[in-house]
């Protein structure tokens, strides 16, 4: 919306939290697993991956000042901020 401006933060890691990667699929779906903990189980070996292939090449001290091109998934839980998660990540001048 014009004029309105809103927060997006783009997780790094260490640590990656919820489960948006696994949501956005449309794959993934809760009555394929034996219970709520394997469910939420592949949401975190989801980020586990991204941490360790996309965010393990990135030097997160410089990032600040730089154009960064993300492409990734977010649980829209709060309109007011955008938590992304990446799936790739470029970053320019």
């Amino acid at each position: 919306v014009e004029g309105i401006e809103t927060p997006v933060y783009l997780q790094v890691g260490p640590a990656l939290n919820g489960t948006a990667l696994r949501d956005v699929t449309g794959l993934v779906k809760f009555g394929d697993f034996e219970n709520q903990l394997a469910y939420q189980d592949i949401g975190t070996k989801l980020n586990d991956k991204v941490r360790d292939t996309v965010l393990s090449t990135v030097d997160k001290n410089m990032l600040t000042g730089k154009k960064i091109t993300i492409t990734g998934a977010f649980s829209l839980f709060n309109t007011k901020q955008y938590m992304v998660v990446p799936i790739a990540l470029q970053v320019g001048n």
